[in-house]
């Protein structure tokens, strides 16, 4: 059994399990001031949660975020006595559930090799002639797939809903991955809701519990001069710690669903763009200028439906800063599991008929792709764990997963930096190719003031030599020789200085720390990290008024022109650095 405490101000917060009830312990009677609630006891409020999805369905503008009425390649269709069978999907628009989950991780000491094969065996298999195998076109038992899946369809059953959709069983091995995954905006979108399995490590566990926290009514108990009570979670709680937070899939799951039904041991909650409820019968209902605060969904959906360009491009570098933090199984679906939030952006912005002037490269966009380029870490990452071939070193999508970034900086584009290659043509029939196309690129030229990052006259010196504490604080000094330019390094965290003599110092952060890089390492010309000793060898591009990027030469060069690997990035620094250097072409790898 899981136990989970944290102190604060308030008091002693404790959860133990995901099927128990969040117990408070404070100096304040929270009870005081909220009204019971009706506990639900052992059997979930279904009759209340369908008039949720009803009131929704009937009442509500959440219908606007349709993307179409087409239905998902195929369906898992629930039938009578305990069955289940995969059809292709209908060509008449059905009601489906979609349901979101975690598979749990493979390597974690609660998965056992029974549980991860029957995680692994619940997926459909095609055959060489396409058709999918007979053991899934057939009725099958429910029993077969793993308890989350089991439980799920049950649930579709009692919302008296017959074709849900699950990842492994409804995209067939063999399927062609990259046209699924740019279709996730409509097979979320088109949902009759999304079921979130908030509560289920692993596709094993039971989404349907036992509810011993709510059959007796919710009262306080003084000891001494602390009250302790049970609790519920807020939604947003519940979104953030559960065990599907960090998978890497459901930030589109959640951004691409106008309603989601979160399923937790205890509780089930209700959210879409005009209501947050939770069960059985606490309401909250906002207009849509706050509702953006607690509905995830709803902002990103909304600015596609205005093609707010502005906006959208703000949103995307919000969501590729929480998406670079999150996990997935394997390093390879890293843009497959993006795919249907980048064409949902592509389509809100593009006017089929038109040319228009946008790209997706990589996992940044063309339109905003200066700022785009000048993301940076927190820290840098050991060069081991890269995605490099996945993604080039340009690109966030190229950085270890689970790695803590920072999209957002004040940006202005600097004059002479530009974006040199022709936009490759499109029509409204292939909108989606755009997508899968730009998942590929490896290579962008631009073009833009360069620049060493040194100074021939240039010392190396310790970091330490140039720390002084002020006031508690780290700051750099250089009086001990104004007169001599250096440079020096942060090992731990990647930070690169250089002091050129009586102006104001340029600090960048690197991506990589290169002492942990071992026997992987790539040939010498491919490094995407700087070897120690190696800083002369650090080109800047200007990319805007206060961002740069660091650069590595590579070669060969490529019809002429000279090939950089990104290393680093430099965020605010004096107007001054590029005076004088001239714009050169060059070809970002």
């Amino acid at each position: 059994m899981a136990v989970y405490a944290r102190y604060s101000e308030l008091g002693l917060l404790i959860n133990v399990g995901s099927t128990s009830a969040e117990v408070v312990c404070s100096t304040m009677n929270s009870l005081s001031t909220r009204v019971d609630r009706h506990p639900s006891g052992l059997t979930p409020a279904f009759e209340v949660m369908k008039q949720w999805v009803d009131d929704c369905h009937t009442t509500h503008s959440c219908s606007n975020f349709r993307r179409s009425t087409n239905n998902p390649s195929y369906l898992l269709q629930i039938l009578s006595g305990n069955r289940a069978r995969v059809v292709k999907g209908p060509e008449h628009s059905v009601k489906y559930i979609v349901l979101s989950y975690s598979w749990g991780n493979p390597e974690s000491p609660t998965m056992s090799r029974e549980d991860w094969k029957v995680i692994k065996g619940a997926a459909t298999k095609r055959l060489e002639n396409g058709h999918i195998v007979p053991e899934r076109s057939n009725p099958f038992s429910r029993s077969e797939l793993p308890k989350t899946m089991q439980d799920a369809i049950y649930l579709a059953e009692k919302f008296n809903i017959t074709y849900i959709w699950i990842d492994s069983v409804c995209i067939p091995k063999g399927s062609n991955w990259d046209a699924e995954a740019v279709r996730m905006h409509e097979v979320y979108g088109n949902a009759h809701f999304t079921l979130c399995a908030s509560s289920s490590r692993k596709a094993t566990d039971r989404m349907i519990v036992d509810r011993d926290a709510w059959i007796y009514p919710m009262r306080g108990c003084r000891i001494d001069n602390q009250w302790l009570s049970t609790t519920s979670n807020h939604l947003n709680d519940v979104r953030m710690n559960s065990p599907t937070a960090d998978r890497g899939w459901i930030l589109q799951e959640e951004r691409l669903s106008p309603r989601i039904l979160y399923w937790t041991g205890q509780e089930a909650y209700w959210s879409c763009s005009e209501s947050q409820l939770i069960e059985p019968c606490q309401t909250t209902r906002s207009d849509t200028r706050n509702i953006q605060q607690w509905s995830p969904a709803y902002k990103f959906l909304q600015l596609c439906r205005q093609g707010d360009i502005h906006g959208l491009q703000n949103e995307w570098v919000d969501l590729v800063e929480s998406y670079t933090r999150k996990d997935l199984a394997q390093g390879k679906d890293r843009f497959l599991a993006l795919a249907g939030l980048a064409t949902c952006y592509f389509e809100a912005i593009s006017n089929p008929g038109f040319v228009f002037p946008e790209e997706y490269l990589a996992g940044l966009w063309r339109t905003d792709l200066g700022r785009q380029l000048t993301w940076s870490v927190s820290a840098a990452v050991p060069y081991d764990k890269n995605l490099l071939s996945i993604a080039p070193s340009w690109s966030w999508a190229s950085l270890p997963l689970r790695t803590k970034t920072r999209m957002r900086h004040p940006f202005t584009m600097a004059t002479r930096f530009k974006v040199m290659q022709d936009i490759q043509p499109y029509d409204d029939r292939t909108l989606n190719v755009v997508v899968t196309r730009g998942a590929y690129i490896k290579s962008v030229e631009v073009s833009g003031r360069l620049r060493p990052f040194l100074t021939p006259a240039a010392k190396h010196v310790t970091w330490q030599s140039i720390i002084r504490m002020y006031a508690g604080e780290e700051k750099f000094t250089f009086a001990a020789a104004p007169e001599q330019s250096v440079y020096a390094r942060n090992q731990q965290s990647g930070q690169i200085l250089f002091y050129e003599a009586w102006k104001e110092e340029i600090v960048g952060q690197l991506d990589y720390v290169p002492s942990l890089c071992g026997s992987q390492a790539p040939p010498h010309h491919l490094y995407a990290f700087v070897d120690e000793g190696a800083e002369t060898e650090l080109f800047c591009l200007e990319v805007g008024t206060n961002a740069m990027l660091l650069l590595r030469k590579i070669q060969p060069e490529t019809v002429g022109l000279n090939r950089y690997i990104r290393v680093g990035v430099s965020i605010g620094y004096r107007s001054s650095f590029f005076n004088g250097c001239q714009e050169q072409h060059v070809l970002l790898c």
